[in-house]
């Protein structure tokens, strides 16, 4: 993907998603979804390649709290930050 290019995705239970975040190798993307009810992971990582299927996505942070911003550092590892309780997590 160029950085100039523009790519839709459909994304299925995507609740009240506030953030997304692009892997640094362009083949992942990472959304931060607070509205997820109680107990499922408020962010999930889902390929970008268009093969995501409706509910396919790996849960990057079950029990991390309410998720509200995803970045990715420069050598791929996801960074979420959670409010309730208030903290960053890496994966």
């Amino acid at each position: 993907m160029r950085a100039d290019e523009t790519v839709t995705l459909q994304v299925a239970n995507a609740k009240l998603t506030v953030d997304a975040a692009i892997s640094p190798n362009g083949q992942w993307m990472a959304l931060a979804m607070p509205g997820k009810p109680e107990g499922e992971a408020s962010v999930e990582v889902i390929p970008v390649d268009g093969g995501y299927l409706f509910g396919d996505s790996l849960p990057a942070a079950a029990g991390l709290g309410q998720a509200t911003a995803v970045a990715y550092t420069p050598g791929g590892t996801l960074v979420m930050q959670s409010r309730e309780p208030a903290r960053l997590m890496m994966r």
